[in-house]
């Protein structure tokens, strides 16, 4: 996964489908760019190069996965659609916490080397919301 990067989502998107706002992400203000209510690209200010956060919701559904399956290549990340538990241990190491406060859903958090990544596991579905936290103050807030 790359150390940092600057994910804007009108590489994605057509720009018409993407909300710019203020937005409160863990308790910090910042700015967001929206797709839906499933893509969330957080940024502590505006003109800000590097992303503080992003998360992907529902990852599972068509048009959502073919954004997330871009935007895992560009973070060089190599997690899918589905994936089980098992396989995202392989990848990320052991998980230092979990919750499963969401129905038929339990999210691991691993803290890897740059990032806090949450990944949402589905009973059924697999790996359907991944959160990816690059900001210290941040990962502090979310854990």
């Amino acid at each position: 996964m790359k150390q940092s990067t600057n994910i804007k989502l009108a590489n994605y998107v057509e720009n018409k489908n993407i909300l710019y706002q203020p937005f409160n992400y863990a308790d910090i203000n910042g700015y967001a760019e929206i797709v839906g209510w499933q893509i969330v690209v957080f940024r502590r200010t505006v003109n800000d190069n590097m992303i503080s956060a992003i998360s992907m919701d529902e990852i599972d559904t068509p048009i959502i996965s073919g954004i997330c399956s871009k935007i895992f290549k560009d973070l060089d990340l190599s997690v899918s659609v589905g994936m089980k538990i098992d396989a995202l241990t392989q990848l990320f190491g052991v998980y230092s916490y979990k919750d499963d406060t969401l129905a038929d859903t339990i999210r691991y958090y691993f803290e890897t080397q740059n990032a806090l990544i949450v990944c949402g596991v589905h009973d059924k579905k697999g790996l359907n919301y991944i959160e990816i936290i690059y900001d210290q103050e941040l990962k502090n807030n979310r854990i």
